[in-house]
């Protein structure tokens, strides 16, 4: 499960996730307007941060239940049009080094 534009401060976010029985979380931080990233899972769930930008994170999705992952991008794009240039250009060099 990932938020965007939660707009609530991390410490309410982390009785959230509590309250929802998400035993694991990452947070990239809040940037400017931006209100940052939160991922959350469950145990049966784990996910390996690859790569994390105010923008988006990209990681590796392991279900332990299926003994199987997946690549993926979440991402929470600036409507700032040189922000979002700078968020394909990561994103493009990261997709063209994905074998």
């Amino acid at each position: 499960m990932a938020f965007v534009e939660s707009h609530i401060f991390s410490h309410n976010a982390d009785e959230v996730i509590a309250a929802l029985i998400l035993s694991h979380s990452y947070r990239v931080e809040a940037h400017g307007y931006s209100r940052g990233i939160r991922l959350c899972s469950s145990d049966s769930v784990r996910i390996d941060i690859l790569f994390s930008h105010f923008q988006f994170i990209h990681c590796q999705v392991h279900s332990i239940s299926y003994r199987s992952s997946t690549l993926v991008y979440f991402v929470y794009a600036s409507s700032n049009s040189s922000k979002m240039k700078h968020l394909w250009n990561y994103i493009s060099y990261l997709g063209a080094h994905i074998h």
